[in-house]
């Protein structure tokens, strides 16, 4: 019995091994109307300044040199009110870095906890869809109340891939938001 037990809670923290399908790097069948004073630059800069708000400089240094990160920041479209205490809202943001087979979510304080297996599986569902790598950096939006979501994912198989996504880039939006609710 003590064996089987020991199995179990063993099996429940194994890495999920899923290699993702490639995606061939540019040229792409769409030209981007970017937007005057749009940077690619600037959206990195942004998205890697909330990531060190939120997890710290350790935790965004330890990314970039996992096997593969993801940078997500949540723009809501209508900006929130500040909190009656005062103090200063962290950004609505999540850091995932891949290391030795295993997704791992960052914590406060530089902390990284490995995934579920549940977390892992819906991760890699969200993960496989290749359509992020399809749609533009960024696309006016066609929504009235549009939020943005800043992505960057770094991952074995793929180009890298930075994203201002929102309401008219559906497919990034969805990945951006899939790495913060986990």
């Amino acid at each position: 019995m003590r064996i089987l037990v020991m199995a179990l809670v063993l099996s429940a923290c194994a890495p999920i091994s899923q290699s993702l399908s490639p995606v061939p790097p540019g040229p792409t069948d769409y030209v981007e109307n970017l937007p005057p004073g749009f940077s690619a630059q600037k959206v990195k800069a942004d998205l890697e300044e909330a990531i060190i708000a939120r997890f710290g400089a350790a935790a965004l240094k330890r990314a970039q040199s996992a096997e593969g990160h993801v940078l997500s920041r949540f723009y809501q479209g209508m900006p929130t009110p500040p909190p009656p205490d005062g103090k200063p809202q962290l950004p609505i943001a999540a850091l995932l870095i891949l290391e030795q087979s295993v997704w791992y979510r960052a914590e406060t304080g530089a902390a990284f906890r490995p995934l579920t297996p549940r977390e892992q599986s819906e991760w890699l569902s969200a993960l496989s869809d290749t359509g992020p790598w399809a749609e533009p950096t960024y696309a006016n939006p066609t929504c009235t109340d549009a939020g943005a979501t800043y992505l960057i994912v770094s991952v074995p198989n793929r180009p890298f891939l930075l994203r201002a996504a929102n309401c008219a880039t559906p497919k990034s939006e969805r990945l951006g938001l899939a790495a913060i609710n986990l």
